[in-house]
This record gives structure tokens, sequence and C-alpha cells, in this order.
């Protein structure tokens, strides 16, 4: 178990043990009342559900859950070697716990200390927030759709099929936007999140890879026995003018489309949450809640449920993975449906990036708005999806996933 010690001290007088590994995870929940956690050093990592299952209490894990650890009856593509593996979990030498003012540090507490290194200095202070997202110049990145625009819609329009014939209600399709050139994935990472400000900001890297997320959405979080999942359908711009950003809210609170997308993945959140709760404990708290970001209007809804006596925490992940707003209802057939109409693999795209405490709680983000970076082989994916419902519009879901990866194109394209 990793020793604790505690420093109340301001934020440019941080100390902290010198070395750094290239292992790392850093979660940022933008809210100076709410924790952010560093960490790194990597004593040992999973890349299985297998071997993830097995941790004990008091060891910390951070990492990701990739798209493809869906359950063995689901549709499988041909696994993608040169892609982010399905699953990868470590357990760090250091889990640094910040607030303002203060800091909690879990490690090696005689290790000699000096001054926080420069990448945990620039992490938490965002002293790279105004520096070039590229390592070479003043470049420009050009996204490019690995699925036509045609395509795009003739997909659109299959799925809308599908419905038609009872095999769904709602599929969440998705495609790539892509690129090959070099990132400065940190510098990247703060331009992003200055943008955006999400209440689940991630950065994750590992061996080549970087996952720089600007997510929204909470997936699930546990604390004791109580779980509950954020998830967001609904998605609509912000306004040039306060009138106009108050009729864009107005409408999307009002759009009969956008709340039945909502209301048909908090059905099926419920259902998975009821396989591992109290009976009669499912409950929404929150239904369509409008919520503003810097650059779109979301509608968010609160499920929440008591775990069930003798539950384990992997059960829960299990039951509730991948995650409903990511896959459609009914989720099997939904799942089938879009991995045969897709052409990539969605990797740690609209997989999961957080942590397991000693105690066997956690917190997960969906990864969204997100950039994934290979940088061995200077690749850079920004995927993006939706919705679909039998009243979706081809085109308008075209022209929302414009809007929701606005933020990223905008670091990229001058």
């Amino acid at each position: 178990m990793l020793q604790k010690q505690i420093y109340r001290v301001p934020t440019d007088a941080f100390w902290f043990p010198e070395s750094l590994s290239s292992t790392l995870c850093f979660l940022n929940s933008n809210d100076p009342k709410a924790w952010n956690y560093l960490a790194f050093g990597e004593k040992s990592r999973v890349s299985d559900w297998a071997s993830f299952t097995k941790k004990e209490k008091g060891e910390w894990y951070y990492g990701f859950l990739g798209y493809d650890l869906k359950e063995p009856f689901l549709f499988q593509r041909e696994a993608n070697s040169h892609w982010f593996p399905p699953l990868f979990m470590f357990s760090p030498e250091w889990v640094v716990r910040y607030k303002p003012g203060y800091v909690e540090v879990f490690g090696d507490v005689t290790a000699p200390k000096s001054q926080f290194n420069a990448l945990v200095d620039d992490l938490f202070l965002g002293n790279l927030q105004s520096g070039s997202v590229f390592k070479k110049g003043d470049e420009e990145i050009r996204l490019t759709p690995k699925t036509p625009h045609h395509q795009y819609i003739w997909n659109v329009k299959q799925i809308k099929k599908h419905i038609q014939r009872g095999d769904i209600y709602e599929a969440n399709y998705c495609q790539e936007f892509f690129a090959a050139a070099d990132l400065d994935p940190i510098s990247t990472y703060w331009s992003l999140n200055k943008k955006a400000r999400p209440p689940f900001s991630a950065y994750l890297q590992f061996d080549d890879f970087r996952i720089i997320s600007g997510s929204p959405e909470r997936y699930i979080r546990r604390e004791g026995k109580k779980v509950f999942s954020q998830p967001i359908k609904g998605t609509a711009p912000r306004g040039a003018t306060p009138s106009s950003d108050t009729a864009l809210g107005t409408e999307l609170s009002n759009n009969r489309k956008e709340r039945s997308e909502n209301i048909m993945i908090v059905d099926l959140v419920r259902n998975d949450l009821s396989k591992i709760a109290e009976k009669g404990s499912v409950a929404v708290t929150e239904l369509c809640g409008l919520h503003k970001f810097p650059t779109v209007f979301q509608l968010i809804s609160t499920v929440e449920a008591q775990v069930r006596e003798g539950v384990e925490w992997h059960e829960i992940l299990r039951s509730t993975f991948p995650m409903g707003s990511m896959t459609g209802a009914p989720k099997k057939r939904a799942v089938e449906i879009t991995d045969q109409l897709e052409d990539f693999h969605r990797g740690a795209y609209s997989g999961a990036i957080g942590y397991i405490d000693p105690e066997q709680d956690f917190d997960f983000n969906v990864v969204i708005r997100s950039i994934l970076y290979d940088k061995e082989k200077s690749y850079i994916s920004v995927p993006v999806g939706g919705a679909i419902t039998i009243n979706s519009d081809p085109e308008k879901e075209y022209q929302e996933c414009l809007t929701k990866i606005k933020a990223i194109r905008e670091l990229f394209e001058k």
C-alpha cells in the first residue's frame, strides 16, 4: 500500500520527488472544489480483463478501458494490433491528489524531495496553455474524415431502416477524422482544456500512445455502496450573442428528438444498473438537465443505485460497459449494427479513462471529444459520433459531429 504524506502549501511552492516515468495519468476536474489526480511511476500493468479483475484492496489503478472490452457475444471485428490495446491499467508508484493550496501525495515518503519536476508543474499549473500544439513550426494539421460524406449519409439511412424494422430503437454511430502529423501532446492537452474546460478532462500516456481527452461526460462513479452514471445525449452549439445563446439552449431543452435520445439511454442505464443494484434502489435524480460548456450545450441525466451486497467492483463495470450513451438500445443489437457499418477501430474512443482507489471505489469518464495519438506513427485520430433515432436527419447528424469536434479542429486548422 502506498504511504501518504500531506502538503498544505501555496501552489507555487510544491515539492515532489524528481523522477517521472513515461507512464502517467492526469485527471483534471476543472473545478477548484474537486480533486485532481496525477499518477505516475509504473510498478505494474495489466492489459487484459482477467488480470484486471484480480486487483486487490490497498492499491491504486489508473488507465483506460477500451471499447473492444465488449461482451464476448457481441460482434467483434478483427483485432487491430497496431492501435490501442483493449485495456491498459497501471499501478503507480506515486499518486498526487490536488486542490488549490492542498496536496496529498501517496508514495515512498522516505524518498529525497526537490521542487516539482517541470512536467508535474506544467500539468498542475497549466504553464503550457499558451504553447504551440505542434512539434515543428507553425504547420497546419488538416483533419480528414475517413468515412466519405455520402457514405456517412448512407450508413445513417441503414441504421434508420433497422429502427423501422424494430431491430433497435437507437444506435450510436461514429466516424473518424484523422491526420498524419507530430504533436506536443501535453501542450495540445492544455490548449484543448483552455478552450473546453470540461469536467472530466484527462491526459494519459504510456508506451507510444497518448490520449488527450476533453470529455464532458462521466461514465460511472462508485462511492461505497452508491454508484451513479451521467449519460449525455443532446448537443447544440453555443450562441454568438446572449440572446441567441439563450434561444439555442431553450431550443435544445425542448427538442423532442434530443430528449427522446436521452430518455432511451437513461432507460438502458437503469437496466444495466439494476443487474448489480439492491431491489428498488435505481433512481433517476436528474433527467435531461441543460448544462453549459464553453462551446456547446448538453442534455445530461443522472442515474443512481445502491450496490447489492456481495457484488464485486469489477462486476459493476462488466454489467454497465460499454456505456449506454456510446452504444444504443437494445445494447447488443445496436453494437452489432454499428460495428458492421463503422470503418475504423474505436480503440480507446468511447471507452473510459479513470481510476480505482485502494478501497475499490472508482470514477471513469467517457472518452469523447478526445484526440488519440500514436507517437511512433505520427498518427492523430479524432473520432466522433452521435445517436441515430427514427427522427434523425442524416445531414443534421453529420453537422452535429462537426459541432462536437469544433474545439479540436480549431486547435489544428488555422
